[in-house]
């Protein structure tokens, strides 16, 4: 069985750079039970490591990015709007406008006809990237008719 994968705190990583300028790679590799390339990957990146202070582990704008940044842009402040304006935002009314903005945005040739269908998936990973949770208005948020207050 191979190897289980784990993550290794930014600090623990610059100890390791700290023990191959004093050593040898091959040496902090032994001692963090770590592969040599990491150790050299590590040297490459100290200054990273070090903005890093030990809050993370891994750098800032890793990952897959965005298919469509500008449409998921657009949605998002279409949704803001609508939290601005306390109005109801359903998870299909969000899909609903993303389609719309998309259509838009292939008219104006910003991007290519392709298959997006907005589906439940990217719908649930696009709130997740923008921090969004869909909830229901209430308390005094719900409604600014101040005519049932009395006056005294």
């Amino acid at each position: 069985m191979g190897r289980v994968r784990s993550s290794i705190a930014a600090k623990v990583k610059l100890e390791a750079v700290a023990y191959s300028r004093a050593h040898s790679l091959a040496a902090a590799a032994r001692k963090f039970h770590v592969a040599e390339r990491n150790v050299r990957t590590w040297r490459k990146d100290e200054a990273a490591l070090k903005e890093l202070n030990g809050k993370r582990s891994r750098k800032t704008g890793g990952g897959r990015k965005t298919k469509f940044p500008e449409l998921e842009e657009r949605l998002y402040e279409f949704f803001k709007a609508q939290r601005e304006k306390k109005l109801r935002v359903s998870r299909v009314r969000m899909q609903k406008k993303a389609l719309a903005i998309y259509k838009d945005l292939v008219d104006d040739g910003k991007c290519q006809a392709d298959d997006f269908v907005a589906s439940e998936g990217w719908l649930i990973n696009f709130m997740a990237r923008k921090h969004i949770t869909l909830r229901r208005t209430n308390g005094e948020g719900e409604s600014s008719d101040e005519s049932g207050i009395d006056n005294e």
